[in-house]
């Protein structure tokens, strides 16, 4: 459930626990997050009330009871820093407590799932309690006349104007204007998609996996393992010319001093 955190400029809170704790806050423009695992929660709070002595249990208690019941805060500041939200909120127990988090600016497809899908669910029902309830009423009516025609009458004290339908649709036309006819309501926008909630694991997960690839050419394969190669052809063939080369140079010299003694 969503609610108030500050009128102006309007800030509404959602605190919910499941595997996790998931803290959100929305202006109804921008939606911030942060999703908090039991001992990151824990270790948050300590760090807001670095003078208080408490149990683990109880400040988790106290934690949860601070953002469950933010109708009567002590204190209250919410400051943007680029894609971030800082809010700094804190509630007597006798003692102050407080409790100091940065929530991150999310994706266009979270802010649909976690503040549009359910805007669009709730409209949607309201509409339909809505139609209930002029039916019902258009019943009640056809059944007061019923009972006129039968020669009956009604006290004074309970008379009232039949129900006119159009003259109400037309102080009420805010729906009609903004959405199409109930029975065509685009039901696929109401699905339940898979959540996603902590995008830093995701983002950590993804880059894990990249990292692991550029690795891979690098690893040696386990399939092939390393031979030693004999040597070069062409190594063995100017090794073989060179050796021919001094012989004949050798020949040539022994032959000049040959001459010279005759």
């Amino acid at each position: 459930m969503w609610k108030k955190l500050q009128d102006n400029p309007p800030f509404y809170l959602q605190f919910s626990k499941s595997d996790g704790y998931e803290i959100l806050v929305t202006d109804y423009i921008t939606l911030y997050l942060v999703y908090l695992s039991e001992n990151e929660f824990l270790s948050i709070l300590k760090k807001s009330n670095p003078a208080l002595e408490m149990v683990n249990d109880e400040l988790i208690e106290k934690g949860n009871s601070l953002l469950l019941n933010i109708e009567n805060l002590k204190s209250l500041s919410i400051n943007k820093e680029e894609s971030n939200l800082n809010v700094s909120m804190s509630k007597s127990y006798v003692y102050p407590f407080k409790f100091i988090i940065t929530l991150k600016e999310v994706t266009k497809e979270i802010f649909f799932q976690k503040v549009t899908q359910p805007l669009l669910k709730t409209i949607k029902e309201l509409q339909s309690i809505e139609l209930e309830l002029r039916q019902a009423i258009k019943e009640k009516d056809a059944e007061i006349e019923k009972y006129k025609e039968e020669g009956n009458k009604i006290r004074k004290h309970w008379r009232t104007m039949p129900f006119n339908e159009e003259e109400h649709l037309k102080k009420h036309q805010a729906y009609q204007g903004n959405f199409v006819l109930p029975q065509e309501f685009p039901s696929s926008l109401l699905e339940e998609k898979k959540e996603i909630t902590n995008g830093s694991k995701v983002k950590h997960e993804a880059k894990v996996e990249d990292d692991h690839i550029k690795q891979e050419p690098m690893t040696p394969s386990l399939e092939e393992p390393k031979i030693s190669s004999p040597a070069s052809p062409k190594t063995e063939i100017k090794q073989e010319i060179k050796s021919e080369t001094q012989l004949s140079s050798i020949s040539q010299t022994r032959k000049r001093k040959k001459n010279l003694n005759l």
